[in-house]
């Protein structure tokens, strides 16, 4: 049996909890409009974080703020560097004591990227990779360092014992003068070189800042996960690696840091004052050794090529 307040009348009650119940019924349409049954709105990927930079001219770190047109960035960085490259002249050639010339010959007919296997001479068990196939832009030293000394060896039977080069890297790490060597160097170096589809730069100084400091240091150390295993980027410059790599042929060091020049690298070159002779202390990515060179009717000649370290 229902009871009624005092002095209000049915009519009245019903009124008032129609009046109640409307902010209820309001936010059950609004759960029902949101339900499942409703399709989602299509608002496309989310776009990816923006790289914080007050180097807002700079292409590469553009590249990063703008995905869609981060490759045609990277690819017009490229360009314009590859457009700054002017290889020397014959006419400036002959301004230059003559060793330059030949250290020029020795280099454009070593420096083979994508031929690495000549690196190794005769010696089929040498494994070595090639991470510059297919790069659309290798990059060239842009320093030579050249040694003289006054003769070789020739009573030496082996190649590999006609160089002083084991002497030279005890020089590098002792940083004394030998007695017998005399050095120079080539800081303007821009040899006479093309690869087939790929485009040529060259490592100065202004562009190695501008890599190293878009690379940055993020990496694992050497040994890390396997004692066998080399250091490897990580992180964000782990993804700027890949980015640059599009183009750019980067690799981290075995140690830290990054290769930016295209290997093989001439750590020094060693010559003989008669210019007759040369022997070349390379680097290619993790190893390196000795190659041969001698002057034949004229022409410099590689007479043999061994890998001799490794890291």
């Amino acid at each position: 049996m229902v009871q009624y307040l005092k002095g209000i009348s049915p009519k009245a009650i019903l009124k008032r909890s129609a009046k109640k119940m409307r902010p209820i019924f309001a936010l059950f349409l609004l759960m029902s409009s949101t339900g499942c049954d409703r399709q989602p709105t299509d608002v496309g990927a989310t776009p990816p974080p923006k790289s914080e930079t007050t180097e807002a001219d700079d292409p590469l770190l553009r590249g990063l703020q703008d995905y869609e047109a981060s490759l045609t960035r990277l690819q017009a960085y490229c360009d314009a560097w590859a457009a700054e490259y002017i290889p020397i002249t014959e006419d400036e050639l002959t301004e230059e004591e003559p060793w330059v010339s030949d250290v020029y010959e020795i280099f454009e007919d070593f420096w083979t990227p994508t031929e690495p296997y000549r690196l190794a001479g005769d010696d089929d068990n040498v494994r070595i990779g090639n991470p510059y196939y297919g790069s659309p832009f290798l990059v060239l030293q842009p320093s030579v360092s050249v040694s003289f000394i006054e003769t070789l060896d020739e009573d030496a039977d082996d190649a590999s014992e006609r160089t002083i080069a084991f002497a030279l890297k005890l020089n590098e790490l002792a940083g004394e003068d030998i007695a017998d060597v005399s050095s120079a160097l080539i800081d303007d170096f821009r040899p006479r070189v093309s690869a087939e589809g790929q485009k040529i730069v060259r490592l100065t100084e202004a562009r190695q800042r501008s890599l190293l400091a878009f690379l940055g240091d993020e990496h694992h150390p050497v040994g890390a996960g396997n004692i066998m295993s080399p250091a490897a980027a990580r992180g964000e410059s782990r993804n700027r690696a890949r980015y640059v790599s599009h183009c750019l042929p980067v690799i981290h060091g075995h140690f830290k840091g990054w290769h930016l020049i295209t290997h093989p690298k001439f750590r020094r070159i060693l010559m003989n004052t008669a210019g007759t002779e040369a022997h070349i202390d390379f680097q290619f990515v993790y190893q390196g050794g000795t190659a041969y060179y001698e002057r034949r009717d004229g022409e410099w000649i590689m007479t043999d090529s061994e890998f001799t370290w490794v890291q």
